[in-house]
């Protein structure tokens, strides 16, 4: 299983910060991590079928698997393996 962790504000969603989830893509892990935690899907997914790629991200999410960022590879559909870390970060601003 995968080690998903959130990071930031989507902390204040869940009660665990970190979870194994057994999921083939990190769509799929982003989606059980959500399944029955609306407002943490709002705060990750702009649209209500996050199966559009990183478009359905929200701005500035960050998605890092196994320490690469997964915007730069497949995304959503980028497959995981057991032992695969998933990192998802919340927008940062300041100066």
């Amino acid at each position: 299983m995968a080690q998903v962790r959130l990071y930031g504000s989507f902390r204040r969603h869940v009660d665990e910060w970190q979870r194994e989830i057994d999921a083939p893509t990190v769509g799929d892990a982003l989606r059980a991590l959500t399944e029955n935690n609306p407002a943490l899907h709002d705060a990750l997914f702009v649209s209500a079928v996050p199966d559009a790629g990183c478009e359905a991200l929200r701005p500035f999410v960050r998605v890092i698997v196994n320490g690469r960022d997964a915007a730069l590879g497949d995304c959503l559909a980028t497959p995981l393996e057991a032992r695969d870390e998933v990192s998802v970060f919340s927008p940062i601003a300041g100066g």
